[in-house]
């Protein structure tokens, strides 16, 4: 959305967390790839997303900004957070 920061969309610590990571892509000049984030949208309703971020060079190379993916990955971590749960840990072996 042109013209908006994530500060319009989300709240503040959520923000904060989104744009320390395009400021780390930006600087570093390096992607960062599967990050795991929960995201609490306006409801209140809890998400998890995949995201996957890349600098975006213009012709001549310079970094510009960000581009950035997402995909929503909640039902696979509410999968893995519910077989945890029912998990029985074998013990040890001395």
């Amino acid at each position: 959305m042109v013209g908006h920061s994530d500060y319009f969309f989300f709240p503040p610590e959520q923000a904060n967390a989104f744009r320390d990571d395009d400021a780390d892509v930006m600087f570093s000049g390096k992607p960062k790839l599967g990050i795991l984030e929960r995201l609490t949208k306006a409801n209140g309703h809890v998400v998890w997303l995949e995201t996957n971020k890349m600098p975006l060079r213009d012709a001549d190379g310079v970094i510009t900004g960000v581009i950035g993916m997402y995909h929503d990955v909640t039902a696979r971590v509410e999968a893995e957070a519910s077989k945890c749960k029912s998990c029985v840990l074998a013990p040890v072996a001395a």
